[in-house]
């Protein structure tokens, strides 16, 4: 399927025509990637995604301690 849809582009690619040339600014690319309208969707993002995936819905656990009153 994969090897059929990079063909299906690959003629796409040469049938299509292309408008012009783009050339890449990078100091534009990286003012807009860094900025905090990017990154905090992304910091939510993953935090919900952290605390959704994070906790097992399957196991269970837990931590108990108790004293041994011949030892004490």
């Amino acid at each position: 399927m994969a090897i059929l849809s990079a063909l299906y582009l690959s003629i796409f690619l040469v049938l299509l025509p292309s408008s012009s040339v783009i050339t890449p600014d990078l100091s534009a690319a990286f003012s807009q990637f860094f900025s905090a309208a990017t990154i905090l969707p992304l910091q939510v993002f993953w935090v919900a995604l952290f605390l959704y995936y994070g906790k097992s819905r399957v196991t269970d656990s837990t931590v108990s301690f108790h004293v041994i009153a011949e030892r004490l």
